[in-house]
């Protein structure tokens, strides 16, 4: 271990003050022979290194990042389409785009260097037919704690997110590391303004990228009536921005939120602040009428379902249609 450790510090750092304990010479800028101190303090320091490394491994062996194409309502590794597969070597072979952003866990803005998510996409879409590609909308990182960040496609096209290999010239911490997904929201402020849960897609330790689509995984989220546009656009920011929480077990379900009074769904949307979401979701006067639509046409089609077609003839104030 403490070799492959070496030489993972020589690699990845060339220019960070640790050391050789082989050798007794930093390895950065300035060689020069280590006093006895400053060797027992490199080889803790290798020691802690080598912790780390030996919890990011993937199942005892390897750590990869491997991506899935996924039509199954609920993903399985036996079930999904392996498309494509990198090593942390691999990996740090790819152009590597160097960012400034605001660290989620510590409010101080980082160094962050690593791949763009972008790049690791259209990799995999290289080898996924163009008919299975299209069907894509829907990215979803995740790790093998459970964790899981749903990011829509057109949110990693439009904003450039990392997936981080190194934080401010060091390896990535054992709570982010070996692989961390980064937001662009202190370089492109634009973001800010979008109604997507940004912190929820700083995810650690990512082993997965599943290429997949919103009405697949969550299909019983979606109207089978499409005749009002306003509940239709409601429904397209609720399983963009919503899902995350209200599909996952970290909120109330939609079924929960769409049996409130249209007072307490106010309040909760124009609030817009959530546990975990303290950046906010950012919902216009349009938005949150949509939002709203959205939620009234599905509790009338789930009492519709529930107590049949006689519900159309009682008046709207007690369900009907």
């Amino acid at each position: 271990m403490a070799a492959s450790v070496l030489h993972w510090y020589d690699l990845d750092y060339p220019f960070s003050s640790c050391c050789n304990v082989k050798t007794g010479t930093w390895i950065g800028r300035r060689p020069q022979k280590l006093t006895a101190p400053f060797k027992i303090l490199g080889l803790l320091s290798l020691i802690a290194v080598a912790g780390s490394l030996s919890c990011s491994s993937s199942k005892g062996g390897e750590y990869t990042v491997s991506a899935y194409f996924s039509n199954n309502p609920e993903s399985s590794d036996t079930k999904d389409l392996l498309v494509k597969k990198w090593t942390l070597p691999e990996l740090k072979a790819m152009k590597q785009v160097t960012t400034h952003e605001k660290n989620p866990l510590t409010g101080g803005v980082a160094k962050w260097v690593g791949v763009p998510l972008a790049s690791l996409i259209e990799e995999a879409f290289k080898e996924i037919p163009a008919e299975k590609r299209a069907q894509v909308d829907l990215i979803i990182l995740k790790n093998d704690e459970g964790k899981q960040a749903l990011v829509p496609l057109f949110f990693s096209n439009r904003y450039p997110i990392l997936i981080a290999l190194h934080k401010d010239r060091m390896g990535l911490p054992p709570n982010m590391g070996p692989v961390y997904s980064v937001v662009p929201w202190t370089s492109k402020p634009k973001v800010l303004g979008e109604s997507v849960p940004l912190e929820s897609y700083f995810l650690s330790k990512i082993s997965k990228i599943e290429l997949t689509n919103y009405q697949v995984r969550y299909g019983h989220l979606f109207l089978k009536r499409m005749t009002d546009p306003a509940a239709v656009r409601g429904q397209k920011l609720f399983v963009q921005s919503c899902v995350t929480c209200h599909a996952t077990g970290r909120g109330p379900t939609v079924e929960v939120v769409a049996g409130l009074t249209e007072d307490q769904q106010r309040k909760m949307l124009e609030s817009g602040t959530h546990p975990g979401n303290q950046s906010g979701i950012k919902l216009s006067p349009k938005d949150l009428r949509a939002l709203m639509s959205y939620l009234k046409a599905y509790q009338q089609e789930k009492l519709v379902s529930q107590h049949g077609s006689a519900l159309q003839f009682l008046p709207k104030s007690l369900g009907g249609s």
